[in-house]
């Protein structure tokens, strides 16, 4: 069995990763907390804005997955590429949603996406038919068991 970690990169030999923070130029300060929660979606909105801010200088690279760090909302949240979205949608996942995003990086936009999904899903899952492993959580302790 595989097992993926979503961890943010920095910086490394392509470049520097941007944070991405709320495009205040197209909503209001708060907007998203109050529409993309932990416990519903919101089906008015069509379109996440964000845009791009560098730190640290040097080469902006945009990664398939990126920290939504200034003006993130109140939930559970994942913003990716394309192919990074296309890879998400194979998998099974607890009720969630696909928002379209676009990202302003210097004036260019490029097209993203922002998965949310509610993690109220313990009653969704078939315990009966699943395997669990056993693992350590921070080496030290151990995860809770049901």
């Amino acid at each position: 069995m595989r097992v993926h970690v979503l961890a943010s990169i920095l910086e490394d030999k392509k470049g520097v990763t941007p944070f991405l923070e709320t495009n205040y130029s197209k909503v209001p300060t708060g907007y998203y907390e109050n529409y993309i929660t932990k416990k519903n979606f919101d089906n008015a909105n069509s379109c996440v804005f964000l845009e791009l801010t560098n730190f640290k200088g040097g080469n902006l690279v945009l990664r398939d997955y990126l920290d939504w760090n200034l003006g993130h909302p109140n939930a559970y949240y994942v913003v990716g590429s394309p192919k990074y979205n296309s890879t998400l949608s194979k998998l099974q996942l607890p009720k969630h949603r696909f928002y379209n995003a676009e990202i302003d990086v210097e004036g260019n936009t490029h097209k993203y996406y922002v998965l949310h999904f509610i993690q109220e899903y313990l009653q969704d899952i078939d315990f009966k038919k699943s395997q669990f492993a056993e693992t350590l959580l921070l080496e030290k302790n151990s995860i809770f068991r049901l």
